[in-house]
């Protein structure tokens, strides 16, 4: 099965997530959305996903899984 990539910036990204979020390359590239017409992704899923990136991060600095609730401070 052929698989489409992207890899520009820090990795790429999902070429029909990408065309949900931004829109076309260009304007003789269609946008491909897939099943999903319109993103369901909020504020709270961008802050979610934020806080496993950075416990990601810790988890290659300390070399041990981490809780994302251990990285808020109070």
């Amino acid at each position: 099965m052929p698989l489409a990539v992207a890899h520009e910036a820090h990795g790429g990204g999902d070429p029909r997530m990408l065309d949900a979020h931004f829109g076309p390359v260009g304007p003789t590239a269609p946008a491909d959305t897939g099943a999903a017409a319109h993103p369901t992704a909020t504020e709270r899923d961008g802050a979610l996903a934020l806080a496993v990136g950075l416990a990601a991060n810790r988890s290659f600095e300390t070399g041990r899984p981490v809780r994302t609730d251990e990285l808020i401070a109070g």
